[in-house]
């Protein structure tokens, strides 16, 4: 008995190791397959052809509600300025929320003065480095401190002047490094004269920002300014959903981008996702604040929206998404505005997000995102109060 049935085992691996081969086989020529139509699509339309690939799924969207107008998209050309665009669109709907003439704000003035902030950081903080990123926290706090003005005494300068800054603050000979060397030798007059020039980059690379600026028939320095409007930036909360943390707990999301370390009042993720639904209804929009750098947006985002493959793009459990945040697969790249909801074809659910891309995309720069991917990649939303209040305890 034993090698009879020592031999059906035989046959059995056998069997297994076959079927194991065959679906090798067939990956590889699926593979090959793919490899072939790519070059063939490469060789004979060129880009166009490669884009065409790409573009192969499509969705017509019926938005079911949206809370801004579907124009004023602004493009942030290639500084990392998305938060300052996100945070300032932000208010700008909740000028329209408390029925207000939306006043269109100046994101050069919150980058300058943050900036100029995080530059005092990374020196006070070897292990920091200073780069234009930030999150909605930054607008806030800037806000505080400065105000705000409108966009038109301090637009958005050249990408050019952006990357020349850059050149100017960072390296171990930047205008940083400088001044940590003349704090450690106790050089005050270099340290001085490094600070200036620091102030001085700032200004070539934004110009000047304004001391009064002219609301209401008067001169109003940009703090009056900001009170005139009416806003207060200590309404609104970051929140986020993470396992590793009780669930009511305040944590701090650990970014280079988040080194105000402000921390995001952490909930369910079941609870988040009904946040976002609560606060479009009632009129709020919601800042979201995750991850772009992945297949799965870049694959979709030309045909104007974001989804999940697969099984994800029905279910994300909390423990997936802990996974993912662990190993940086979601990461803090990027800020979008949720403004409305939609339905594609097959009556699935959309939240229409607003990009800082400009309008030459589809939908004139709108954005249609899966819950499903927004249950996976988020990073921090950030609400109006109101919204939260059953949670806020």
């Amino acid at each position: 008995m034993k090698k009879k049935t020592n031999a059906a085992k035989a046959r059995n691996e056998k069997k297994r190791q076959a079927r194991r081969r065959r679906k090798s086989f067939g990956r590889s020529l699926i593979t090959i397959l793919i490899i072939g139509v790519v070059a063939v699509a490469l060789l004979y339309f060129g880009r166009k052809g490669i884009r065409a690939l790409m573009m192969l799924e499509e969705h017509q969207f019926n938005v079911t509600k949206i809370l801004v107008p579907k124009k004023g998209m602004e493009d942030q050309g290639t500084a990392r300025l998305c938060w300052a665009y996100t945070g300032l669109s932000m208010l700008e709907a909740e000028m329209m929320r408390i029925g207000k003439e939306p006043i269109n704000l100046s994101e050069a003035y919150i980058a300058y003065y943050n900036s100029l902030d995080r530059c005092q950081y990374s020196i006070n903080n070897e292990d920091a480095r200073w780069n234009f990123g930030g999150c909605l926290a930054d607008v806030w706090e800037t806000i505080k401190r400065h105000g705000v003005v409108p966009e038109e005494y301090m637009a958005y300068s050249s990408d050019q002047r952006h990357h020349q800054m850059n050149i100017e603050l960072t390296g171990d000979d930047g205008l940083i490094a400088r001044t940590r060397w003349a704090i450690a030798k106790g050089d005050e007059r270099d340290e001085k004269m490094c600070r200036k020039n620091i102030v001085v980059a700032h200004e070539r690379c934004f110009d000047e920002p304004p001391a009064v600026v002219a609301f209401n028939e008067d001169s109003v320095s940009p703090q009056d300014f900001w009170a005139q409007i009416g806003l207060d930036v200590n309404d609104y909360v970051q929140v986020t959903s993470v396992t590793n943390v009780d669930y009511g707990k305040w944590v701090t999301m650990d970014y280079p981008d988040h080194w105000r370390k402000v921390k995001c009042l952490n909930v369910d993720l079941d609870k988040m996702m009904e946040l976002i639904e609560k606060s479009i209804a009632m009129g709020y929009t919601v800042a979201w604040d995750g991850d772009i750098s992945n297949w799965n947006f870049s694959y979709h985002f030309q045909n104007g929206f974001a989804k999940l493959a697969g099984k994800k793009e029905r279910w994300v459990s909390p423990e997936v998404r802990q996974r993912a945040l662990d190993n940086a697969k979601t990461w803090d790249d990027h800020t979008l505005l949720v403004v409305g909801t939609a339905k594609d074809e097959n009556d699935n659910d959309y939240y229409l997000m607003k990009n800082s891309w400009g309008k030459q995309l589809p939908n004139g720069g709108m954005l249609f995102v899966s819950p499903a991917y927004v249950r996976y990649r988020t990073v921090m939303l950030t609400f109006h109060k109101d919204v939260l209040k059953d949670v806020l305890k």
